[in-house]
């Protein structure tokens, strides 16, 4: 298009069609004599006073006459938006609607497009629109978003790893191995039905056994980062030898029910479905008929089975 200088005439025979047929939307776009423009909606063209526009956030704007080359109405486009999940779907800064979506009369040029899926996530991508043509947008699921479909549902649970445990008064190192199932209820939501065994070693009075099943509830923090909290109801059984000088070695075995609290505060989650864990666990259960606590930290990791 050739800019050139409109005359007054010009001017007023340009006033009296944009007042005719006018819709006052914010597609007018008033070309500068210095080759810049401004686009809004146009509230007057005057061939003496100039030109009034209403700019997108809301003030006014009024341009000389010697100031304008071209008054008109600028060429838009369009965007076709779809994606994986539900969400709502950002035009540079303003939700306009939710997926899929068609965005009509966007000004032609480049344009950030981001969906804030359901489960707090967010993609983005930067596109460019053409005059008159429909920009198609088809956004790939967040991570989460695709975690969350494997792990919904019911799903194996195997694991092991090392523990530290208190058990009474007694601190000692030791390994454990836990079983269970999970159920997926969100991408951020799941419960978890598991059962532990931990082998306690202390020295030269024995083993202890903890035992344990837990139910607790499991929040994702990211596709990453998942937190735990629930119940466990369990035992500990202590079993000890001595040696006495009229018997020899003597063992013995005390059993004792415990139920408390189950916490995780960091899980780290890998693999291509996050299928796999390493998390740092906490475990306070009240040891009844002992007088006292079992208090276990450990680390493990667990597969979980898709």
């Amino acid at each position: 298009m050739t800019i050139t200088r409109l005359s007054k005439f010009s001017l007023c025979v340009l006033f009296g069609v944009l007042t005719a047929s006018r819709s006052f939307a914010s597609d007018d776009v008033i070309y500068l004599r210095d080759g810049g423009q401004v686009r809004g909606e146009l509230i007057e063209l005057d061939p003496l006073k100039g030109a009034v526009l209403r700019l997108p956030d809301h003030t006014q704007r009024t341009i000389a006459p010697a100031d304008i080359t071209y008054a008109g109405k600028i060429n838009t486009g369009a965007i076709q938006v779809d994606a994986a999940a539900p969400g709502d779907v950002v035009l540079d800064r303003d939700v306009v609607g939710r997926v899929p979506l068609r965005i009509e009369n966007v000004w032609p040029g480049r344009h950030r497009i981001a969906i804030r899926y359901d489960s707090g996530e967010e993609s983005e991508r930067v596109i460019l629109v053409s005059t008159g043509k429909v920009e198609l947008v088809h956004m790939p699921p967040a991570e989460l978003e695709v975690m969350g479909a494997a792990h919904t549902g019911w799903h194996g649970l195997l694991g092991g790893g090392a523990l530290a445990a208190a058990v009474v008064e007694d601190g000692h190192l030791g390994v454990s191995a836990h079983g269970g199932a999970s159920l997926g209820l969100t991408p951020r939501l799941e419960l978890r039905f598991t059962g532990t065994l931990g082998l306690v070693w202390v020295g030269s009075e024995g083993i202890s056994v903890v035992g344990a099943v837990q139910a607790a509830a499991r929040v994702g923090l990211s596709a990453l980062y998942a937190m735990e909290a629930g119940l466990r109801v369990g035992a500990v059984s202590t079993g000890a030898w001595e040696y006495r000088p009229n018997e020899g070695y003597v063992t013995w075995v005390e059993h004792y029910p415990a139920f408390g609290l189950e916490l995780s505060f960091v899980t780290l989650r890998f693999g291509d479905l996050r299928q796999y864990e390493l998390g740092l666990w906490h475990a306070l259960s009240y040891v009844a008929g002992a007088g006292g606590a079992a208090f276990e930290n450990g680390i493990s990791f667990t597969y979980v089975i898709l």
